[in-house]
C-alpha cells in the first residue's frame, strides 16, 4: 500500500501530548504548543517565498516525539549506505515497526502506523544523520538538548529551538509530499550490515547519559554477526570483512599499464590502518558503483554508456589529521587501483587540471599533470584541501569534467572524457585559516560528503600503537594529555577552538616517538620516575605544545603551565 502525505503535516497534523517531556516539564505540553516571543533561530529565513526572521514564535512539532522515543530507549537506528537511513522502534500502542527514508520515501516493514507521529520517526531521524548534509543547525540544537536534559539546566527552549530547526532547514529542501509504503525488505538491511555498509548515527550514541539506543533487533534476528555498531559493542563481522580487503579480494580485475602501477599503494599499508565505518561504508559504495560499471565495460561498453549514474564522487571533511589523505590511499590499496594527489592552494590555476605547455629543451611541450592522467586512464584523484583553491577556477575546471557530459579540455582546448573507472575524491579541512567556502554548483556534484571526526578512544589507541610500538600505558598517557589540552583550549573561558584545530593524532605520534628516544641529560638521570615524567613533558611540549605555539607563544606557554604541569583540563 502506498500513501502521499505533505510534508507539513508529517510535522503539524496533531496535537498529541507528548508524556515524558510533560512529565519531566511538570506542565503540558503538545506537538504544535508555540514557544513564548522571540524563542526562534537567530538567522532570517525563507520558506517558499516566505520571510521569517528571529522574533518568529518556535513551535513544537513532532521533531520532539523523536526526542521523546531517543530519551525513553526505545529506538534504534543506522546509516544504511551513502544515502538512507534504517530505524526501528515502538509505536504510543507498544508495536514494534521498522522503516527506512532516503530523503523521498519513507517504508515501513509491514504496516503503515496509524498515527502520523509514529510515521514521522523515520523523517526524523535522518535530520539527525549524516546522510542528511543540510540540517547542521537541527544537529546543533539537538546537541544543546541533550546536554541540558542531562544537567540542571531549562531545557523547553532548546525543546522549541530543535524543533524549529528542523522545520526551517527542511522545508528548503525536503520534497513537499513524502511518498510512504510498506515495501521495506528487511533482509535488504540485514545485507548491508554483513558488508560494512550499516553504522550507527553519531548523534545517537555519543557517550552522554541520552539517548540510550536499543539494538536493532530485526538485523540480530536474521543475522546475529550482522548487528549494528556501538562503542561497547563492534560489528562483528567487522574483522573478517577487513581481513578479505586486506587479503586482496576486492582488487579489480583490471589491467594497469606499468607506469600506472607504480602509483597503486601496496595491500602491506593496510597493516597499519585502522578501519572505520566510514570507510566500510566508502568500500561499499565503491564496490557496488564499480561492479556495475565492469559488468558495462565486460559488455563492451566504454564511456559514458559504461558509467551511466554509477560515477564515484566523493567529499571528505573533517578537522586535520583526521585520516582523510590516509583513507583515500587505504581505499587505492583495497581495490587496487593507481592514486593520483593534487594539493589545492590560492595559488592553483586551471592547467592544473588541464594540463599544461612548459619550455623544454629549447622548445614548447605538453606536459601532463597527474589529474588528467588519472581522469583520462582510470584512478582514484584527491583534490588535497580544494577549499583553499579560488572557487572559480574549481568550478571552470572541474565542472563538465566530473559529472555529465565528463568533459575536460586537454590543455584548453582538446577535448578528453572520464574514464569509466575514475574515483574523485576532495578533501577539505573545516575550519583551517585560508580555507574558503567552495562552489555550491561544485559541491552538489559531490553529492556523497563524509564527515570525519578524531576516531574513538579504542581506534585513536591502535594508531598510535601500530605506528609507533609503544606500550597501552604511554599511549593512554599521551592520549589523556591530547584531550585535556583540547578540552582547555575548547573552554569557553579560553575560546581558543581555532588553535585547537591545528592539534592533531600526529602530534601525539610524535610525542610517543620522542619518548621512546633515550636521551642521557634528562633531569633526574635517565632512569626512574621523575625522569620519566621529566622525558613525557618535554615530548609533549616539543610536538602538541610546539603546534600551539607556532600560533601564539604565550597561550602555549600558558597550557604548558595550566595542563601539561598541573594535570587541569581547564581554567
Amino acid at each position: 500500500m502506498k500513501q502521499t502525505i505533505d510534508f507539513a503535516n508529517l510535522l503539524f497534523a496533531t496535537t498529541s501530548k507528548l508524556e515524558e517531556f510533560s512529565a519531566k516539564n511538570g506542565d503540558e505540553i503538545h506537538i504544535g504548543l508555540s514557544g513564548p516571543n522571540n524563542v526562534g533561530l537567530s538567522k532570517a529565513r525563507s520558506v517558499n517565498g516566505t520571510s521569517s526572521r528571529s522574533n518568529r514564535r518556535a513551535k513544537i512539532n513532532t521533531f520532539a516525539y523523536l526526542c521523546e522515543r531517543l530519551f525513553s530507549g526505545t529506538i534504534a537506528a543506522a546509516e544504511v549506505g551513502a544515502d538512507k537511513i534504517f530505524v526501528e522502534y515502538e509505536t504510543r500502542t507498544g508495536d514494534k515497526v521498522a522503516a527506512t527514508f532516503d530523503g523521498m520515501t519513507i517504508s515501513f516493514d509491514g504496516t503503515i502506523p496509524a498515527d502520523i507521529e509514529d510515521i514521522s520517526i523515520p523523517l526524523s531521524v535522518y535530520g539527525l544523520s549524516s546522510v542528511c548534509p543540510h540540517t547542521d543547525e537541527t544537529k546543533a540544537a539537538f546537541e544543546t538538548l541533550k546536554a541540558n536534559l542531562n544537567g540542571n539546566t531549562p531545557w523547553l527552549e532548546s525543546l522549541y529551538l530543535c524543533c524549529d530547526a528542523f522545520y526551517f532547514e527542511n522545508n528548503r529542501v525536503m520534497p513537499k509530499s513524502i511518498e510512504v509504503d510498506d515495501d521495506l525488505l528487511p533482509e535488504s538491511i540485514a545485507e548491508a550490515a554483513r558488508t560494512g555498509g550499516a553504522e550507527p548515527i553519531d548523534l545517537f550514541a555519543n557517550g552522554a547519559t541520552y539517548p540510550r539506543t536499543a539494538q536493532c533487533t530485526i538485523l540480530e534476528a536474521l543475522d546475529p554477526d550482522a548487528t549494528v555498531a556501538t562503542a561497547a559493542n563492534p560489528k562483528k563481522n567487522a574483522q573478517s570483512f577487513f581481513s578479505s580487503i586486506k587479503n586482496g579480494d576486492l582488487i579489480l580485475n583490471t589491467y594497469w599499464d606499468p607506469a600506472r602501477r607504480s602509483y597503486i599503494p601496496d595491500l602491506k599499508i593496510l597493516d597499519s590502518f585502522v578501519p572505520s565505518s566510514k570507510f566500510f561504508k566508502l568500500v561499499s559504495r565503491i564496490k557496488d558503483d564499480l561492479g556495475r560499471v565492469l559488468d558495462r565495460m565486460d559488455a563492451g561498453l566504454y564511456g559514458d554508456d559504461a558509467i551511466c549514474d554509477d560515477y564515484v564522487n566523493i567529499q571528505m571533511v573533517g578537522r586535520p589529521g583526521t585520516g582523510k589523505t590516509t583513507i583515500a590511499n587505504a581505499l587505492a590499496a583495497t581495490f587496487g587501483m593507481p592514486i593520483r594527489v593534487v594539493a589545492a592552494s590560492k595559488h592553483t590555476e586551471e592547467d592544473t587540471f588541464t594540463g599544461m605547455t612548459k619550455v623544454q629543451e629549447g622548445g614548447f611541450q605538453f606536459v601532463e599533470t597527474p589529474f588528467i592522467d588519472a581522469f583520462k586512464n582510470g584512478g582514484i584523484i584527491v583534490l588535497e584541501e580544494y577549499n583553499l583553491a579560488d572557487p572559480g577556477v574549481m568550478m571552470g575546471a572541474l565542472g563538465q569534467a566530473i559529472e555529465r557530459p565528463f568533459i575536460l579540455l586537454e590543455d584548453g582546448y582538446r577535448e578528453v572524457k572520464r574514464h569509466p573507472l575514475c574515483i574523485v575524491i576532495a578533501t577539505m579541512n573545516s575550519g583551517t585559516m585560508g580555507s574558503r567556502e567552495p562552489s555550491e554548483a561544485l559541491t552538489s556534484r559531490l553529492p556523497f560528503s563524509v564527515m570525519l571526526e578524531d576516531p574513538d578512544e579504542d581506534a585513536f589507541l591502535k594508531i598510535l600503537q601500530l605506528h609507533t610500538g609503544s606500550t597501552e600505558n604511554d599511549c593512554r598517557k599521551v592520549y589523556g594529555m591530547y584531550k585535556r589540552v583540547l578540552d582547555y583550549l575548547n573552554d569557553p573561558s579560553i575560546n581558543e577552538k581555532q588553535v585547537a584545530l591545528s592539534i592533531t593524532l600526529r602530534h601525539c605520534i610524535e610525542a610517543l616517538k620522542q619518548m621512546k628516544t633515550t636521551y642521557p641529560f634528562i633531569e633526574g638521570g635517565s632512569n626512574g620516575a621523575k625522569a620519566a615524567e621529566r622525558l613525557f613533558q618535554e615530548s609533549i611540549h616539543d610536538s602538541i605544545i610546539g603546534a600551539i605555539a607556532i600560533k601564539d607563544r604565550e597561550l602555549a606557554d600558558d597550557v604548558f603551565t595550566s595542563v601539561v604541569k598541573s594535570g587541569k583540563s581547564s581554567k
